[in-house]
Formats: structure tokens, C-alpha cells, sequence
């Protein structure tokens, strides 16, 4: 065979993500001309840590614990330091995604999908009748669950009209600037998994973090089970829960160093290394659709892939 031929020109830059600008949300439409930062090729990162849970629980049954997070893949960017992004954890065939910006206000976006929310598309406007509060919002069922700031309510709003509904939650943190989590300004963190609702907050007698999972019916909501973690609320930074465990990041967000299974009801001696950046982490959420935890750093939404322990 002959030499090899010279070296081709290099191609053009990949395309870069989306910045979310700081307009008002009546206008908010995420142009291309906001700011903006490259999106690195590291989504196969995700796919390949769930094609390794694919490919192992075929022989093993898949386990409860995580034991790694990896990433994180870069969605879009804000203006904001803080805010939320959910998707609709129990709508199997919903794509659309809601996005809140700050840790107080009164409106969400809707996008039609991940692609629009990454592609700067035109948002649906939803305005909530109550202001919210903190970072910890949840999408499920087709209804917003959120915090009504200044007091002890979660707010459960239909996106279909419906009358909103209201649950008190006694005895729990809730104003002061005592919050559940300082980093993101939160007081309560609602959060679904493959085993049900949950609310996560501090109790005013302890300030330890509680879990109380919520039973949802038709016309109202309501715990029907409440559990003491024990957990100094001083210690945290934020959590998220996944497949009936509750994992405790530390005060800096770069460690898991509290798991506590909330169906055996007890402290498991795990931890693991979660981030090595330095952003304020706003929120943290697992979605059960894809095993993703979905997270806003700075300003910066991004996603993570998990791997979960198998059994034998």
C-alpha cells in the first residue's frame, strides 16, 4: 500500500447548549443568543452505566443501593443561581418538561420536551396561585406539588384545571431562614420513587431530617407514615430518593455520606464520592423513569446516571 495522504482541515465546533436569560418569564423563550455553554459528549457516560445495570441484572437482581453516581451531562444554563427542572415522574408517555427559576415566585415553565428545554424553545407559562418557596418542587400525576412560602403547606396544583389542594404538614420547619437544606433555600423536598410520594423535612423539637410518604387521592392528599432519620439537618446539603432510600449529600454537595432505607427504617454504612464541583447545587431529584438524577449547579441543569448495587 501507499503513504498515507495529508491530513484533512478540521471540522466545525459542535453545537453548544442553550443559555435560560434572565427576561422576564412572560417573554422567556431561551434564544440562541442568551449565554451559553458548550455541551461536552459525555452523555455516553449515562448510557453506559445503565447499559451495565441492563446487562448485570440479567443474572443478578437488581439491588437497591447506589454505589456510583457518573457524569454529569450538561442540559442547558440559567441565569439564575438557583431553581428547579422536573419531569412528570409517573406519565410514562409525557416528555414535557417544567422548569422554575429563582427559589421564590409564582411562575413555571412548561417545555414540550428535553429537546425543546436544550433548543431554547418558546415556553408555556403557568402561573401558580400561591407563591412558592425553595427548590424542592415535583411534578407527578399531572399536578405541581410544591411549597407555599411562609407557612406549613404543600400545595398540590392540577394542570388540567382542577381546583388546587393544600396539606399541612405540623411540627415542620418553614420560615425564619431555618431551613431544611441552606444551600438551596429549601424548607421541604418532595420527592417520588419506585416505592411512592415523599415529603423531606425538618421537625421543629429535633431539627433532624424526617420523611413522611404521602397517600394521594382523588380530591385530597395527606403522610400516612412519618419517619425520623435521626439525621442532623446541620450535616446536609441536600438529598434525593431512590428506590426507598434517602441519600444525604454533606454541606459542600460533593459526598453521599447519609443513607438511611426508609422501608427498614434504618442508617446503612454507605457513602460515595458525587461531584467535584464547587457550584451552589439548587436542587437534586431522581426521576424513576430513567434512573437520572437531575440536578441545577449554579445555574447549570445537568444530568447523572447511577449504578445500583446488585444482589446475589
Amino acid at each position: 500500500p501507499g503513504p498515507p495522504g495529508p491530513v484533512g482541515p478540521p471540522g466545525a465546533p459542535g453545537p453548544r447548549a442553550s443559555a435560560i436569560g434572565s427576561k422576564p418569564q412572560d417573554e422567556q423563550s431561551m434564544d440562541s443568543s442568551d449565554e451559553a455553554q458548550v455541551v461536552p459528549n459525555d452523555s455516553t457516560v449515562i448510557g453506559k452505566t445503565l447499559a451495565k445495570n441492563t446487562m448485570s441484572s440479567r443474572s443478578k437482581k437488581p439491588g437497591r443501593i447506589v454505589i456510583l453516581a457518573d457524569g454529569p451531562c450538561n442540559v442547558t444554563k440559567s441565569a439564575n443561581t438557583f431553581g428547579a427542572w422536573m419531569q412528570d415522574s409517573a406519565a410514562k408517555n409525557d416528555d414535557r418538561i417544567w422548569l422554575v427559576q429563582h427559589f421564590s415566585g409564582l411562575t413555571v415553565s412548561e417545555y414540550e420536551n428535553l429537546e425543546a428545554l436544550k433548543n431554547g424553545s418558546k415556553a408555556k407559562n403557568i402561573v401558580l396561585p400561591y407563591f412558592f418557596h425553595g427548590c424542592g418542587h415535583a411534578v407527578l400525576n399531572g399536578s405541581i406539588y410544591y411549597h407555599k412560602g411562609g407557612s406549613e403547606n404543600i400545595i398540590r396544583f392540577p394542570l388540567d384545571g382542577t381546583p388546587p389542594q393544600r396539606m399541612r404538614i405540623e411540627n415542620a420547619l418553614h420560615k425564619s431562614r431555618n431551613y431544611l437544606f441552606q444551600n438551596s433555600k429549601t424548607y421541604f423536598d418532595l420527592a417520588a420513587d419506585e416505592n411512592g410520594f415523599w415529603v423531606i423535612y425538618a421537625s421543629t423539637s429535633e431539627e433532624t431530617i424526617t420523611v413522611g410518604k404521602i397517600q394521594i387521592n382523588e380530591t385530597s392528599f395527606s403522610i400516612v407514615q412519618t419517619i425520623n432519620t435521626t439525621y442532623p439537618k446541620s450535616k446536609a446539603g441536600n438529598a434525593f430518593i431512590a428506590r426507598g432510600v434517602l441519600y444525604i449529600t454533606d454541606t459542600k454537595d460533593s459526598q453521599v455520606v447519609g443513607v438511611f432505607d426508609l422501608l427498614k427504617r434504618k442508617l446503612l454504612d454507605v457513602s460515595f464520592d458525587f461531584r467535584s464541583s464547587s457550584e451552589v447545587l439548587a436542587m437534586l431529584s431522581y426521576n424513576p423513569r430513567n434512573q437520572y438524577l437531575y440536578t441545577w449547579e449554579g445555574g447549570c441543569l445537568k444530568q447523572y446516571g447511577l449504578q445500583f448495587q446488585l444482589d446475589t
